[in-house]
């Protein structure tokens, strides 16, 4: 069973690995993101059972291309030269630390249900329904819901340990999240929440104590 991450974990676990293979560009952009990325990379791999081909998960999803996207746009219009080196490998980097700490806070709502429901309480109703729909692009969220949700001193931690400033962790967040939402709502419902939980609380026990 592929598990219904299983597509968008193996890309970011892929990405964050590939990463270490590029040029480093600074001693301290190196250390801070490659270690822990290639860590997590591989524990995110594993925790999948090196499902990394299956591609049948949720169809309508636009993956970790779209998703790295939205955060490589905003570092390159940031202005950030640490970032602009090596773009793409550090934003892999940066959403293999990401996704543990999104996976951990929908556990930490009591689930999926809980998740949503927390999101649509801020009036976000309009970005959950894109999420979940079959055939509509993610409406991401901005900073400011982010840390609403999120809280800022998890983002602070995360933006410390990565080299990176929080405004880019926010953002990664805010585009990480609906498609982790859209993947684990492939019929645009809640039809496989038991599955979804599981499955989160099977990644989030092999990454064990990195959280």
């Amino acid at each position: 069973m592929s598990g219904l991450l299983g597509n968008l974990v193996s890309q970011i676990a892929q990405s964050a690995m590939n990463a270490n293979q590029q040029p480093a560009q600074s001693q301290q952009s190196q250390q801070s993101q490659g270690g822990m990325g290639d860590l997590l990379g591989g524990m995110l791999s594993s925790a999948l059972g090196g499902q990394q081909q299956n591609q049948q998960c949720n169809p309508q999803a636009g993956g970790l291309g779209s998703v790295l996207g939205s955060v490589l746009s905003a570092s390159m219009g940031g202005g950030g030269g640490q970032q602009q080196a090596n773009p793409s490998s550090n934003q892999g980097m940066l959403m293999a630390m990401i996704m543990p700490m999104v996976l951990n806070w929908i556990q930490s709502k009591g689930g999926l249900s809980g998740a949503l429901s927390q999101i649509q309480n801020l009036g976000l109703t309009e970005q959950v329904s894109s999420w979940m729909s079959v055939d509509q692009p993610n409406v991401n969220l901005d900073e400011n819901q982010v840390n609403q949700l999120f809280g800022e001193e998890p983002i602070n931690q995360v933006a410390s340990q990565a080299g990176v400033e929080k405004g880019l962790v926010a953002q990664g967040i805010g585009a990480l999240l609906p498609e982790v939402i859209n993947q684990l709502t492939p019929k645009g419902g809640t039809e496989y929440e038991n599955e979804a939980n599981s499955e989160i609380s099977d990644i989030l026990g092999q990454l064990g104590g990195l959280l």
